[in-house]
């Protein structure tokens, strides 16, 4: 039987707006995802208001504001009553998110429009369903399953299947079929190929968001995301990452705290937010949502990966303003229209040592896409390559400056590829004496074991041709440590310690090859002013821009819609240019549906799988005059009549008016299912005998009536014209409804 399927996108469709969407399913309302950004403006929710009261069941895909931070003021504004599902990370993670936006609100202005009382009241309705978990649903619902499966890009991240007898939707958008650190890859394209219960659906609505996009390899920009915070803590600076409250900031988190612990690096790093020990809490409460490789590290060394040691959560920005020295900051609110992120930008743009660095786009009119619009003028790289090189915004810099952005944005798509990038050392970088090393000692100690032979003196050491990092050795082969200052003479290690005195301090040794004068080589000059709501502000910091957003670029999606094969496809949650490159690059294969819808908001989509079906509601009337007939203890209605069905979008059970109905005289149709197993015990009892021979043929006695399947289902009944043959076929015929 096909379903009446009809689609409206609300917001997030041909746009960077938030996600939301209500898909009918014959009587049974959907609301996919709740979206809203962090200027919370009513006026965005009209079409959501006009629908909320109808909605059968809200669907939740991920814990971030994009896709359900309308939720709980359609609960409570709107009159949203409705089932709601998502996984236990989605309800908990969302819970911290929706928190820190409001305390946000509420501390800097009068805000009303939601509480932290009325968040928790609305998350606390939230039904948690775990992966590949089936639920049935109920009322106007009857007859439909959900089944979530994971989307990757966040924790708890949701496919959703919905399944109505023969009809398979599946809801896929913000997929990432990478693995991350914290995060293994969707479940859709796993190990090269698609799961079989999302293969081949009816209907895929997916998201076009990162289509235009090339993502650099994570190494690059894990690789130049370390060196952006390297160079700017060695030169005194601070670094700012605007992130949100409890999704993405987890990779980032984990991957800080790994980079840091595994370089014994002191500089402080603070995780900046309102909900931030909730938040940390949460995450190492629910390790079994996350990677392969956070469930390995927790089952082999038995310490939770979210026991940060090196970051420090704070709720307050004077709680960071009281640690002096170079600093990263993680602060919530990643439009930077709002929050800890708007208040540190104000004070730190001003200064040229300082870094902001974008890790993910944010909706069109925030500060931070303008922000990153300017930085993609200045650098002449697009943010859709995924890796930059820092540059100054603006062309009010000097020549010498811009000649080296413009051969920055040539060069710096993919830096690691076109220079050497220094590996992974052994060494401490924290050693106080670290320093020291560049200078010479009477024993070589890097090259002692090197090669399989004991080298012992330093003219039998191999040469090394230019460019080349040492690699020096922490631990001799007996575990002892190494210490430079052993090996040096008495003038050399007093020079050091009155050099180590005289650098930035003995809490960041990595200051000390770093010149006193370096911090005056800023201009004198402004190089861009920005106006905030507190009034213009010189910008003299540098932006830099790495994606970490977390999901499948536009090659990838390439690879992989064409083996999910869909019959339909709509494509949602990206601006005009990312879904018609994508409608189109899709349409280019031949392989691929050409059922290829782009909706529009506001306008509803009829994308069921037979567009000339019309599900009817009779009338009491016509249906008590109407002819029954009993197949299979199951009531078969048999109506001939005329009627006039005028299509209403928002009722897909038009009724049906009860005019004068005309006989048609028709072919029979046989309807039901015949097990010649029962058959043949019918003959029997009616005195004939009956038995199976060759491949399934029944053979009645006496007068060699056959009946038989054929392949396509149907039913056979050979043999003479006699007594015999019509008393079988009357037997034969009662195991049908004649219609």
């Amino acid at each position: 039987m096909t379903s009446i399927v009809n689609f409206t996108a609300l917001t997030g469709s041909l746009s960077d707006k938030p996600l939301c969407y209500l898909l009918r399913v014959d009587d049974a309302l959907f609301l996919l995802d709740c979206g809203w950004d962090d200027r919370f403006l009513p006026e965005d929710l009209e079409l959501l208001a006009a629908y909320a009261r109808q909605v059968n069941v809200l669907l939740l895909s991920h814990p971030d504001l994009t896709h359900l931070g309308a939720y709980p003021y359609a609960q409570a504004s709107l009159g949203l009553d409705a089932a709601v599902y998502a996984t236990l990370p989605t309800q908990n993670m969302g819970r911290m998110c929706l928190q820190d936006a409001v305390l946000r609100r509420m501390e800097g202005e009068d805000f009303t429009l939601m509480t932290p009382a009325s968040v928790n009241d609305a998350f606390d309705r939230i039904q948690p369903l775990r992966y590949s978990q089936p639920t049935s649903l109920l009322g106007k619902c009857l007859g439909i399953s959900i089944t979530a499966y994971a989307a990757g890009h966040t924790i708890g991240g949701t496919i959703w299947k919905i399944q109505k007898e023969s009809d398979e939707i599946v809801y896929a958008v913000d997929i990432n079929h990478r693995r991350e650190l914290h995060l293994n890859g969707t479940a859709l394209h796993s190990n090269g190929t698609i799961l079989d219960a999302l293969h081949r659906p009816s209907l895929l609505i997916t998201s076009t968001h990162s289509s235009l996009s090339s993502t650099a390899p994570r190494k690059d920009r894990h690789a130049s995301l370390h060196s952006t915070l390297s160079e700017t803590l060695l030169s005194g600076g601070n670094v700012l990452l605007p992130i949100d409250a409890s999704s993405r900031v987890l990779e980032l988190l984990y991957l800080l705290e790994q980079h840091w612990s595994l370089h014994r690096l002191s500089y402080p790093i603070f995780f900046l937010s309102k909900t931030a020990y909730r938040t940390i809490h949460y995450a190492k409460s629910m390790l079994e949502w996350m990677g392969d490789g956070i469930t390995e590290q927790f089952a082999t060394t038995r310490e939770n990966p979210f026991d940060l040691r090196h970051i420090r959560l704070c709720h307050r920005v004077e709680e960071v303003e009281a640690v002096q020295g170079p600093k990263v900051v993680l602060a919530t609110g990643s439009s930077l229209l709002s929050g800890p992120s708007r208040v540190l930008l104000s004070q730190w743009a001003p200064h040229p040592e300082n870094v902001l660095l974008l890790t993910q786009r944010s909706f069109p009119s925030s500060m931070a896409n303008q922000l990153l619009s300017l930085w993609e003028e200045a650098s002449g790289v697009s943010a859709q390559q995924g890796l930059g090189e820092r540059g100054m915004m603006g062309a009010e810099s000097k020549a010498p400056q811009n000649s080296l952005l413009s051969k920055e944005g040539d060069e710096g798509i993919v830096p690691s590829r076109k220079r050497e990038r220094p590996k992974e050392s052994d060494s401490n970088p924290n050693d106080p004496s670290s320093h020291v090393l560049h200078q010479q000692f009477d024993v070589y100690v890097r090259d002692l074991y090197q090669g399989g032979r004991k080298r012992v003196f330093l003219g039998d050491a191999l040469l090394r041709m230019f460019p080349f990092q040492e690699r020096r050795r922490r631990f001799n082969e007996y575990g002892e440590a190494i210490h430079a200052e052993d090996y040096m003479k008495a003038s050399d290690l007093q020079a050091a310690s009155s050099l180590a005195k005289a650098s930035f301090g003995p809490s960041d040794p990595l200051m000390d090859s770093v010149s006193p004068s370096s911090s005056k080589k800023a201009q004198s000059e402004p190089v861009k002013y920005i106006t905030l709501d507190e009034g213009p502000i010189t910008w003299q910091c540098k932006v830099q821009y790495i994606d970490m957003e977390g999901l499948s670029d536009g090659r990838s999606l390439h690879m992989i819609l064409p083996q999910v094969n869909p019959r339909k496809v709509l494509f949602v949650a990206g601006n005009r240019k990312e879904t018609n490159a994508m409608s189109e690059t899709c349409l280019a294969l031949s392989a691929f549906t050409r059922d290829v819808q782009i909706p529009h908001e506001g306008l509803a989509l009829n994308v069921s799988s037979s567009t000339n079906i019309y599900r009817l509601r009779l009338g009491d009337q016509l249906n008590k005059d109407n002819e029954v007939m009993e197949e299979a203890k199951r009531p078969v209605p048999i109506l001939h009549a005329f009627t006039d069905v005028q299509h209403a979008p928002h009722s897909p059970s038009p009724p049906v008016p009860q005019l004068p109905g005309m006989s048609l005289k028709e072919k029979s149709t046989l309807v039901g299912e015949v097990r010649l197993p029962e058959l043949r015990r019918l003959i029997q009892a009616s005195g004939l005998q009956a038995d199976f021979r060759g491949e399934g043929v029944l053979v009645c006695t006496p007068g060699g009536v056959t009946i038989r399947k054929t392949a396509t289902g149907k039913v056979a009944i050979q043999g003479p014209l006699s007594e015999v043959y019509f008393k079988v076929r009357k037997l034969l015929y009662s195991q049908f409804a004649i219609v």
